[in-house]
């Protein structure tokens, strides 16, 4: 029987070897991993510019890139403490949100209707799902302390990204089926070529899960977001997004996640904004980003169904803002997200069931005539 002394030995020796093959398999993985990945890369890859790896949620926006603020969220820079004169929503979503015009129509509907100052903070970021969504919520969003939340849905949304995006001359694969990191500190992640190697190479084995597969993720997130929304006092409103054509051309899994996350919601009592019967009254062809152009020439005309007068004359009233050509110009089929004619549905329709939890509108201030003309420069 060996001694204590050889014992050790053969330990040492053995650790020794497993780091030295460790090491050796990083300088490697450093020289073949990032070519040796993307040349058989299945998934989609996003600018590093845009994203970067993140505790939590597994990835998000690299702060002052790409429309994001200092903070890492879409849009103004927002101070953390909240000025209580200013009425602060949250949204939590996906790509849809993640493109920023519901947010930002949404909020410069609800200030006219209000009258007061309203904040809109837009936490959504392409590929997320609901777990990344709790995750940026017990993470970051609940740091500002809103009085609303507003949560967006998609009906591709059990699903999750595999997500591949170039940083500092790396591949990185930043999600698992939980939408976060497979459980390696973002340091390491970043830090080790062979991780980021092995995590991406299993990443592009998988199939994309089915809706049974990830319902129970989904449920067990939204869930918890409730509960958390609730022990805070915080009222939350979910807004859903359809499959961008008519009924019966719905792939099944999407009619099987509508159906069962709108189940869901009744089921914890939460307001559930559900954009299809108003996509339908327009057209959801006339809700391509392909067909953009033609949408809102019929909308200038008069003759896109589905909008009153009102809606048209505010849909009108910004269209140059809310159209933008980087965007629109894009001619594929793309059936899961709308263009500016149902981010602007979407953001009026929200105001609607959003009066319940909405301050009072303050009367308009008025000022009297002399007053306006013997006013000197300085107190203007």
């Amino acid at each position: 029987m060996p001694s204590p002394k050889k014992w050790l030995a053969r330990g040492l020796l053995l650790t020794l070897s497993t780091v030295g093959a460790l090491l050796l398999c990083e300088a490697i993985a450093r020289q073949i991993a990032p070519s040796s990945v993307s040349g058989v890369q299945a998934a989609e890859s996003w600018d590093a510019d845009c994203i970067q790896a993140k505790e939590g949620p597994g990835y998000g926006w690299r702060p002052g890139q790409c429309g994001a603020n200092n903070a890492g969220f879409l849009g103004a820079e927002r101070p953390m403490e909240r000025d209580p004169e200013i009425f602060r929503i949250v949204l939590l979503g996906d790509s849809i949100s993640g493109d920023g015009r519901t947010a930002k129509w949404l909020e410069q509907l609800l200030k006219d209707q209000l009258n007061r100052p309203v904040e809109v903070l837009n936490f959504g970021v392409f590929g997320y799902n609901p777990t990344n969504e709790l995750a940026v919520w017990q993470t970051q969003a609940k740091l500002y302390n809103p009085d609303l939340v507003i949560h967006q849905f998609c009906v591709n949304d059990y699903q999750y990204t595999p997500l591949f995006f170039e940083q500092d001359g790396q591949l990185m694969s930043a999600a698992n089926q939980n939408g976060q990191l497979d459980g390696v500190p973002v340091g390491l992640y970043q830090r080790s070529a062979l991780m980021r190697w092995g995590l991406a190479l299993r990443e592009q084995s998988r199939v994309m899960p089915n809706f049974q597969d990830r319902e129970p993720a989904i449920r067990e997130a939204m869930q918890t977001l409730d509960s958390e929304l609730q022990a805070a006092g915080i009222p939350w409103v979910s807004v859903l997004y359809p499959y961008l054509a008519a009924p019966d051309q719905w792939r099944q899994e999407d009619l099987q996640a509508k159906e069962a996350f709108l189940a869901m919601l009744a089921e914890l009592q939460v307001p559930a904004v559900d954009l299809d019967p108003a996509f339908q009254a327009v057209g959801t062809e006339q809700l391509l980003i392909a067909n953009s152009e033609t949408a809102l020439g019929q909308a200038q005309a008069g003759t896109l169904p589905g909008l009153d007068a009102q809606q048209r004359q505010a849909l009108l009233a910004s269209s140059k803002t809310y159209f933008p050509k980087v965007i629109e110009q894009n001619k594929e089929v793309d059936r899961i997200h709308p263009n500016a004619i149902g981010h602007f549905l979407a953001a009026w329709h929200l105001r609607s069931a959003l009066q319940p939890y909405l301050p009072e509108a303050r009367a308009p201030q008025q000022v009297d005539r002399h007053e306006r003309k013997t006013r000197t420069p300085g107190q203007r």
